[in-house]
């Protein structure tokens, strides 16, 4: 399966978390074309926040949806993340499955594709750096298109190249 997987983080060295994050994603899968680095405020959290620094990457993986997504939260828990209840809170890894393939999937504990994804620029903007004509399954939109789409960029700047992975 094909997914697509937004990573980000707001806590100590948000770079080489995200390089981090990307070498534990390689355990389950071929990881494929990766996204320049971009920074973003942190969105529903104190002001006093650190931003964001996000990625989006293509994963090749034969592990079904919610097998990832155990996967996933065993990868942010050993990156020191609190999964506990609660309002959001600053983390060294979040990992969003944003698509895959074109599946559409709907349970309490996970949605794909990702519902909030159409309106978020620190989304998009790398999505469609490495995805530009993959098309949304519910909204029959191709991600270039959605991005075109948005008011405004959410404050996001690119700050650096796509980390170098082994497998791309």
């Amino acid at each position: 399966m094909t997914y697509y997987l937004a990573l980000g983080s707001n806590m100590g060295n948000r770079g080489r978390n995200l390089e981090s994050g990307i070498r534990l994603l390689e355990a389950q899968g071929r990881v494929g074309s990766v996204s320049s680095v971009y920074r973003s405020p942190a969105q529903g959290m104190p002001a006093d926040s650190a931003d964001f620094f996000n990625l989006v990457l293509r994963l090749d993986s034969e592990l079904e949806p919610r097998q990832l997504l155990m996967w996933i939260k065993i990868m942010e828990a050993s990156m020191g993340r609190d999964l506990s209840p609660g309002p959001p809170r600053s983390r060294r890894l979040d990992v969003d499955i944003l698509l895959c393939d074109n599946r559409v999937l709907n349970t309490p504990e996970l949605t794909i594709p990702h519902p909030r994804m159409p309106d978020r620029a620190f989304v998009l903007f790398p999505l469609a750096e490495i995805a530009a004509d993959v098309v949304h399954p519910v909204l029959k939109t191709s991600i270039r298109t959605l991005r075109q789409r948005l008011d405004n960029r959410e404050g996001i700047t690119r700050v650096g190249d796509p980390p170098i992975v082994s497998g791309a």
